[in-house]
């Protein structure tokens, strides 16, 4: 969660135009959803808002989307990652080469 804050600093800077974008998504989510989307931004709440986007939009969506762009989606390997940033990545990378 720290790395997306961090990746998307700009809108914790900027919660105006966060909250424009969110509100774009009202005719797919509902008023309901994007009114706790907006409140959470209101009050910066923004561990607890990334954790919602990612469950309620943006998991599902990329899921979608790669279903159906990849065929062979359900056959790929998964992956873990404990941290991600060079190390964390540094680390999968080599246990793949290993393999």
């Amino acid at each position: 969660m720290r790395f997306l804050i961090g990746e998307y600093r700009h809108f914790l800077e900027k919660p105006a135009a966060l909250k424009e974008r969110l509100q774009c998504l009202t005719s797919r989510y509902g008023r309901a959803v994007v009114g706790r989307w907006l409140a959470q931004t209101d009050s910066g709440a923004w561990d607890e808002l990334v954790a919602d986007l990612l469950v309620t939009h943006y998991d599902p969506s990329y899921l979608r989307a790669t279903t159906q762009n990849y065929l062979h989606y359900d056959e790929g390997r998964r992956l873990s990652l404990d941290r991600i940033d060079e190390a964390g990545i540094g680390q999968v990378a080599k246990s793949l080469r290993a393999e």
